[in-house]
């Protein structure tokens, strides 16, 4: 108790003479001794406050000197969380997205080559017998007609800009990968190492409001598709990152779900689509069973996840 007197007013530090030393009252009257017993009870009471505010005045500025280190605080520090989980969010779609562009611009590539190899081929025939004349007009509405598939396919990829989309996704995810790598040193470091919050904003303010608010301009269905594959076939590059999961932990949120009921309505709004798509088909070399942890119980995937805590 002597430690938190030195922290009372100087009013109060007089009533633990008060109570420490009190002055012996010989009075008979019974009045009298219920006054000092009130009297000494509050003076304890009040002794005991005056004590207690000090102790949380004491704490209260130990915590805000904690918390404020460097222009550091606790809301600070979870900003800086939360804005790489949107970068982390934008990584993983956009990643995806560009395997896509690359896959389709290799194959439509390849197919010109082919076309054009065969073309050249063909053009190298010479035929000068007439018997096979006839031959002779098969061989260039051949190549009449390799030379319009392939002007087609070589516009359809100019059109949609398939190179030009793949190198600016390509620098994008290059700069959001270096940015995330950035925030993990920074985060897993104590306040007192860090760079001050000063310094943070203005070295990284532009950079993140850039990527995270100008992302590479994708289709919607581009979108959906990417977020559907990644959340039925690829488990575990989401697992446990949010919006699928609650960030850090195996609770997942209906996003899941909701993504892979959408993205089927949207493929296959009509009939036609589930004719040609085998939608209907349950042959065991077509039909896949269901792997989508988001479309099982939630009593099954809890089940799931205190194995895999298990071992």
């Amino acid at each position: 108790m002597d430690f938190f007197y030195q922290f009372l007013p100087i009013g109060s530090r007089n009533l633990k003479g008060v109570i420490s030393n009190p002055k012996p009252h010989e009075v008979d009257n019974d009045d009298v001794k219920v006054d000092e017993v009130i009297i000494d009870n509050a003076v304890d009471n009040a002794v005991d406050n005056a004590v207690d505010n000090a102790v949380i005045n004491m704490e209260h500025k130990f915590i805000q000197t904690e918390q404020h280190i460097n222009g550091w605080d606790t809301i600070k520090t979870n900003n800086v969380k939360s804005w790489r989980g949107d970068l982390e969010y934008h990584l993983i779609i956009n990643t995806f997205i560009l395997s896509d562009l690359k896959k389709t611009e290799s194959s439509l590539t390849w197919i010109i080559i082919v076309i054009s190899t065969f073309s050249s081929t063909l053009s190298l025939l010479q035929l000068s017998d007439t018997e096979f004349d006839w031959l002779e007009i098969y061989i260039k509405g051949t190549l009449s007609g390799s030379t319009i598939f392939t002007t087609l396919i070589a516009a359809w990829l100019k059109k949609n800009n398939y190179v030009e989309r793949i190198n600016i996704l390509d620098k994008y995810l290059q700069k959001v990968s270096r940015l995330i790598l950035e925030f993990e040193n920074i985060i897993s470091k104590d306040a007192n190492d860090r760079i001050s919050y000063k310094e943070f904003e203005e070295k990284y303010k532009e950079n993140i409001v850039d990527l995270i608010a100008d992302p590479p301009s994708n289709s919607p269905y581009e979108y959906k598709k990417a977020v559907y594959f990644l959340t039925k076939y690829y488990p575990e590059i989401i697992e446990m990152k949010f919006p699928w999961y609650v960030e850090g932990t195996t609770d997942m949120r209906e996003f899941g779900s909701t993504i892979t009921k959408t993205y089927k309505s949207l493929k296959y709004n009509s009939f036609l689509l589930k004719i040609f798509s085998l939608y209907f088909c349950k042959c065991k070399c077509l039909y896949v069973n269901n792997v989508n942890r988001f479309l099982k119980d939630k009593k099954d995937n809890k089940k799931d996840n205190k194995k895999v805590n298990k071992k």
